[in-house]
């Protein structure tokens, strides 16, 4: 039975034939994946951009060397790289993104979904974020216009970013560490101790201030290790009747003053 160091060291040729046209196809879509053109990848692996052309046309085969370089740039195995067709999974990996990974789903024509995170899923999220099998579970949804960024949309609970109401979903942008943080926005914090939180944030060195747009709720600190993701606020969608639930929330608030009378 074949297996890779054989075809590696060059003994089999008929097979390492047969992984040309996989390998040039995996090469192109994991490229094109990540957003990149020929000329970044071929940077990246230190080679030319003929080479990748070359590649991606089964015109000439990758070195052992260039295979590495390529498994680590797309965070993937080389016997993935080679013999699985990517294209077909219903999941993948992006990138490993400062050794988090970051996983994602795909439609049928390898678009990126947008994971609908609802309430009822939020405790599962947490420890399954990473886990390709569980975000297959997520529902997706498909939202027109959108630049080229990761997004995922999350169900909010609670009153304490008005004027979104709970129920809102919020949709959210992937931010890769805190030097890419607006300051100026609101964003989803997926952590270890307190779940998914929305809020505005603070940098404190080791550690990061949350803050409500709501001020009855107090900020509060949570150190920066806790945080397993970071999410950008984009947009959100109300379900609500503005008018509707301020009028509420002021009979409410009658209510409350007239017991206490």
């Amino acid at each position: 039975m074949w297996n890779f160091t054989t075809f590696i060291c060059g003994k089999s040729r008929p097979i390492y034939k047969y992984f040309m046209k996989t390998f040039a196809l995996n090469l192109k879509f994991l490229r094109r994946k990540n957003k990149w053109s020929q000329e970044v990848l071929a940077k990246k692996i230190e080679v030319k951009r003929s080479a990748i052309t070359d590649f991606e046309r089964e015109k000439s085969e990758a070195s052992f060397s260039q295979l590495i370089a390529l498994s680590e740039v797309f965070s993937i195995s080389i016997d993935d790289l080679l013999k699985k067709d990517l294209q077909q999974e219903s999941y993948t990996l992006i990138k490993n993104r400062h050794t988090k990974i970051l996983a994602i789903t795909v439609n049928k024509e390898n678009k990126e979904n947008i994971e609908l995170v609802q309430q009822k899923a939020q405790a599962g999220y947490t420890a399954g974020y990473a886990d390709l099998e569980y975000l297959a579970t997520l529902p997706a949804i498909s939202i027109p216009h959108l630049s080229t960024k990761t997004y995922r949309a999350f169900e909010i609970e609670g009153y304490s970013m008005l004027p979104i109401e709970p129920g809102s979903i919020v949709l959210c942008s992937y931010v890769e560490n805190y030097k890419q943080l607006n300051y100026k926005k609101a964003h989803i914090l997926v952590t270890q101790q307190d779940g998914i939180v929305f809020k505005r944030i603070k940098d404190k060195g080791k550690q990061v201030l949350l803050i409500s747009d709501n001020p009855e709720y107090l900020p509060y600190s949570i150190f920066k290790e806790d945080v397993l993701e970071l999410w950008e606020f984009e947009a959100f969608i109300s379900f609500n009747h503005p008018q509707h639930t301020n009028l509420e929330r002021i009979e409410q608030k009658l209510d409350v003053l007239l017991r206490n009378s």
